[in-house]
């Protein structure tokens, strides 16, 4: 659905650009979910296997892809247009900086959270909770405030906070945890206002 409704993006006040922005609202949490599932499934990687194995089987599944496509797409583009392409420093800077096909940007999140969870598997429960907070915190309610209210926060934002690795904790705690039903009615009425306000 997300893919299909790119309309979205350019603003206008058809129909067909409304429908897009209702779609794109409904369904724009399948991104976060799947960062959520990434850190549901590879959290206790250890009890499989050792940190190497661990990078090298993902790695495999999402690196090599992620290259031959980039280099396939990059060659595609160059052949439809001749000057999509100025010279090969430009088609490394392109692969590189993850800038051949846009929404391949996933994958400059996915690769480096990757190389974190065998340090964040290794923080106990708390731990876990506690570096979600802080990203809440710190990547969403600072901000609020600040837009709100102008206060110029920026000075408190925690660089080591990553939003993604704390989207993955969040699936692990999720994945592993007892949710009572006041607690899943929450997250329902919480899913559907953030639908609505996405959508507005």
């Amino acid at each position: 659905m997300l893919h299909c409704t790119s309309k979205a993006w350019d603003v206008d006040t058809t129909r067909s650009w409304y429908a897009a922005i209702i779609l794109q609202g409904m369904f724009i949490w399948a991104v976060t979910v799947f960062f959520m599932l990434s850190g549901a499934k590879c959290m206790e990687f250890r009890k499989k296997y050792g940190v190497s194995e661990f990078l090298k089987k993902r790695l495999k599944i999402v690196v090599i892809p992620f290259a031959l496509f980039s280099v396939f797409y990059l060659l595609f583009f160059s052949i439809l247009d001749k000057n999509f392409l100025q010279s090969p420093v430009e088609a490394v800077r392109l692969l590189l900086n993850n800038e051949v096909v846009g929404i391949f940007w996933f994958f400059g999140k996915l690769i480096p959270l990757y190389f974190c969870i065998p340090i964040v598997a290794m923080l106990s429960r708390k731990m876990k909770a506690y570096f979600v907070a802080l990203a809440f915190i710190a990547n969403f309610l600072i901000p609020f405030v600040d837009k709100f209210w102008g206060l110029k926060l920026a000075g408190y934002t925690l660089p080591f906070v990553d939003v993604i690795v704390a989207v993955a904790l969040l699936g692990y705690l999720l994945d592993t945890g007892t949710i009572k039903k006041k607690m899943r009615i929450l997250i329902y009425l919480g899913g559907i206002f953030c639908t609505i306000a996405s959508i507005a």
